[in-house]
């Protein structure tokens, strides 16, 4: 899992660009997942977390509870922060679609794993 999270960084990394590895201030990434109510979110949350720190980026990590509304406010929160990326893993990918659109609006780029969206 921890390979699988770590390759997983190294491309979002790539798609962010140079101006990423650029700048002098650490990377930011804000990371929403559906719940860690299980072993699986857990260990994604681990490999998340030892990801990310293994690149020296912060992240901020936070646990939808199984609630779209939750995730939506987590992602405006994100993107008010101005973080630099934002991982999401959702309950309702379509649903979390305006809030996706509104941080790639700020720039902000959107990696969603564990499913997928309509648009």
């Amino acid at each position: 899992m921890k390979k699988c999270v770590a390759l997983f960084l190294a491309l979002m990394l790539l798609c962010m660009g140079a101006t990423a590895l650029a700048e002098d201030d650490p990377i930011k990434i804000g990371f929403t997942f559906f719940h860690f109510g299980d072993p699986f979110s857990q260990d994604v949350r681990s490999g998340v977390i030892d990801g990310c720190n293994e690149f020296g980026w912060e992240v901020t990590i936070q646990d939808g509870h199984l609630d779209t509304a939750t995730q939506i406010g987590q992602m405006e929160s994100f993107i008010a922060s101005d973080v630099d990326a934002i991982i999401m893993g959702t309950v309702d990918p379509d649903g979390l679609i305006p809030a996706c659109m509104d941080a790639l609006d700020a720039g902000i780029p959107v990696f969603q794993i564990n499913g997928t969206t309509t648009d």
